[in-house]
């Protein structure tokens, strides 16, 4: 599987975990699920500075 698409899925994954889930153990789901985010921006970020160094 692809980088990005590992990232999405993690994130979708924790958030939907989030969901049930209640208190200290919530709010770590929604870190974790927050840092996937940023991974994913990171990786978009990167993917498009790669794309302009090869043309």
């Amino acid at each position: 599987m692809p980088p990005y698409e590992t990232f999405c899925s993690v994130s979708t994954l924790i958030l939907d975990l989030s969901e049930d889930l209640e208190g200290a153990p919530r709010n770590l789901a929604l870190v974790i699920h927050q840092m996937g985010e940023m991974g994913m921006l990171l990786l978009e970020r990167f993917m498009d500075n790669e794309a302009k160094i090869q043309r």
